[in-house]
């Protein structure tokens, strides 16, 4: 175990920055459909690997109290969780990319939702996410292939299409 014993668990090394939500809303014949949120997430990271991989659950205008009562792992990923505060929560897992202490934007869509909710306030939590794991140092050497014979087989062989090609035109005139 060494130095990883008093390590933090990886959904405190990830944190939402900010959260941002923007709807769509569809209408046919003059009447709405439905609606589509597509939400903009800055996730920062103070883990000292890559991290692959955020699980968040997203919450859309609900209360802060509902939000720090709601455990994140029993969120639905495929169906929206309603309360009856009136807002909406589900949890998205998302393949990122995030460097060692660095910073990543992430945008996702979420279609279908009700229209006759107040979804306007967003908040999102790291549920869970993915490090990356250092096995060692990895040495690239590259070899030189430009020798004398592989350019001359090349040059050959550029030759011979040459004149195949100019046999194939005199043939066809």
């Amino acid at each position: 175990m060494g130095s990883y014993a008093h390590a933090k668990p990886c959904s405190q090394q990830v944190e939402v920055q900010r959260a941002q939500v923007t709807f769509e809303t569809y209408v046919l014949r003059g009447k709405p459909t439905h609606r589509q949120a597509e939400l903009e997430i800055i996730l920062s990271s103070s883990a000292t690997v890559a991290v692959t991989a955020v699980e968040l659950g997203v919450f859309l205008g609900t209360s802060l109290r509902t939000v720090k009562d709601t455990r994140l792992s029993s969120l639905p990923t495929r169906q929206n969780r309603f309360f009856k505060n009136d807002g909406l929560a589900f949890r998205h897992t998302l393949s990122v990319v995030i460097p060692p202490r660095g910073q990543r934007t992430v945008r996702l869509k979420r279609r279908n939702l009700p229209l006759a909710r107040d979804l306007y306030g967003v908040k999102a939590r790291v549920a869970s996410c993915r490090l990356t794991r250092w096995v060692g140092d990895a040495t690239v050497a590259i070899r030189d292939t430009s020798s004398w014979q592989t350019n001359l087989l090349w040059g050959l062989a550029l030759l011979w299409t040459a004149v195949g090609g100019a046999l194939l035109l005199r043939k066809l005139r």
